[in-house]
């Protein structure tokens, strides 16, 4: 891009990441596709026995119980606000460290 713009969600695509794209906001469901989509991110971990790490674009305290059972599982989380505050929640572990 000449610009320097990058758009995220194609760089994330392009690495083999899964993104669910929820905005514009319209209803509450779109968080329900969110919890939905980690879910299955967890089953898929489990399944596999492999590890991973979900990144969370977003500040919302209504996934914070989706991310403690994430990091119960030994899946690591990155959060992503708005305001660009990221927070690190190593998996495995019950403490989260501000980045």
């Amino acid at each position: 891009h000449s610009n320097g713009y990058c758009q995220w969600h194609n760089t994330l695509r392009q690495i083999g990441a899964v993104v669910h794209r929820a905005w514009p906001r319209m209803t509450d469901a779109a968080d329900v596709i969110i919890l939905e989509g980690m879910g299955k991110a967890l089953d898929r971990f489990q399944a596999s026995g492999k590890k991973g790490v979900i990144c969370l674009l977003s500040g919302d305290k209504g996934f914070n119980q989706m991310i403690d059972a994430a990091q119960s599982e030994g899946v690591t989380v990155i959060t992503i606000t708005p305001r660009m505050w990221a927070r690190y929640y190593p998996g495995g572990a019950n403490f989260s460290v501000p980045m």
